[in-house]
């Protein structure tokens, strides 16, 4: 739902949305768990233990996001997108007015099918499949050089 969504908040500079995020309490105001730069504490993590021991911790739709989101409210930094670029933002009419392939550093391969479950060539066959393909084979050759064959 594009209003309950930051990044709408960005269409209208997409440039900017390549090194500077939605502010914490855009849309939703809750963060995604693709990817977190935490600096732990004891304090922190007695807050979340004693949050998970809550009743309400049963009620949490995305458990480490809803968690994290109902305890720091408003009190985490997001990142620009390109630290966590969910698939679904490069589809035409999501979020692709600000997406550019050059900027991301870490794809977020949300939703099935994963590509690593597909073939080449069968399947749905998405633009984010055909750059893991890519970056995977890449990897692949590189290890096998190496003479690590593991099978992943």
């Amino acid at each position: 739902i594009p209003q309950n969504c930051a990044y709408t908040t960005q269409h209208a500079s997409p440039l900017t949305a390549q090194t500077t995020a939605a502010p914490a309490l855009t849309g939703l105001g809750m963060p995604n768990g693709g990817l977190q730069v935490v600096n732990p504490s004891q304090t922190l993590y007695t807050q979340i233990l004693s949050t998970l021991s809550s009743s309400s911790a049963l009620n949490y739709e995305f458990a480490d996001q809803s968690l994290l989101s109902d305890l720091y409210k408003g009190r985490w930094v997001p990142l620009p997108y390109v630290y966590n670029a969910l698939k679904t933002l490069r589809w035409k009419g999501v979020h692709d007015v600000i997406w550019r392939d050059g900027e991301v550093r870490n794809l977020h391969l949300i939703l099935s099918p994963k590509p690593w479950d597909e073939k080449r060539g069968e399947g749905k066959g998405e633009e984010t499949s055909e750059m893991w393909w890519g970056v995977n084979g890449e990897r692949l050759e590189v290890e096998r050089g190496r003479g690590i064959e593991d099978g992943y």
